[in-house]
């Protein structure tokens, strides 16, 4: 019975051994892979937005379900991996600088998408414009700072837009996902009801766009002077 002990103990005290000779073997890469791993959650947003597109045109039962939960799974990306950056300690000045460029390349194309598929009606288009607008000119403003070696961080009024731009989407998409999927599960008077709400939070996250851009502009205009 001691002797099995005494061989268990030591076939495992082997296999940490071996564990960590083979992290040791390379750390470099180890290191690499954990200190990124906040930014390649980053980077999947945007092939997310390509998959989603594809499943919102495929003509099959359930591609709207499965795009609409496949959209919430890349909306949760987007506090997950700046919560992983905080926790670890391993936030980068290019993770701060890409986190603020997908989330505008994943709404932009979302509401592109929301257009196309008209969940929203042809004359929101002007209120896409303008939330198009206020992101090419931020991002220009941040790569203009960024040319100065300053990392312009997004405000407390860019958070709340982008997540009210986030909330509309997705009550949106629930709808047009209920109408095509799960019509006897609710009633159309509900859908309506709910539709309606999804329209008056985007018309508040284009009011939050406007105000958290001019903010942006007036505070750092200093570097539209250079």
């Amino acid at each position: 019975m001691t002797l099995s002990l005494k061989t268990l103990h030591a076939s495992s005290n082997s296999m940490q051994e071996r564990k960590e000779y083979k992290k040791s073997k390379n750390p470099s890469l180890h290191n690499f892979w954990r200190n990124n791993i906040p930014n390649i959650i980053t980077l999947s947003r945007i092939p997310s937005v390509f998959i989603i597109m594809v499943m919102m045109y495929l003509p099959w039962h359930g591609m709207a379900t499965l795009a609409f939960f496949s959209y919430v799974a890349a909306s949760i990306t987007d506090w997950l991996d700046g919560y992983l950056a905080r926790r670890y300690h391993i936030e980068s000045n290019f993770g701060r600088l890409m986190d603020a460029l997908i989330d505008k390349i994943f709404i932009v194309g979302m509401l592109i998408l929301l257009l196309s598929r008209h969940i929203l009606p042809d004359w929101m288009s002007c209120c896409v414009i303008v939330i198009l607008s206020r992101e090419f000119i931020v991002t220009g403003l941040r790569m203009v700072a960024a040319s100065y070696g300053q990392i312009l961080h997004a405000e407390k009024s860019g958070k709340q837009k982008t997540l009210a731009q986030i909330i509309a989407v997705g009550v949106l998409m629930f709808v047009y996902a209920a109408r095509q999927d799960w019509n006897p599960l609710f009633n159309e008077s509900f859908l309506k009801y709910v539709n309606f709400c999804g329209f008056a939070l985007f018309g508040m996250a284009v009011i939050l766009t406007v105000k958290s851009g001019t903010g942006y502009i007036i505070k750092y205009r200093k570097y539209l002077q250079k």
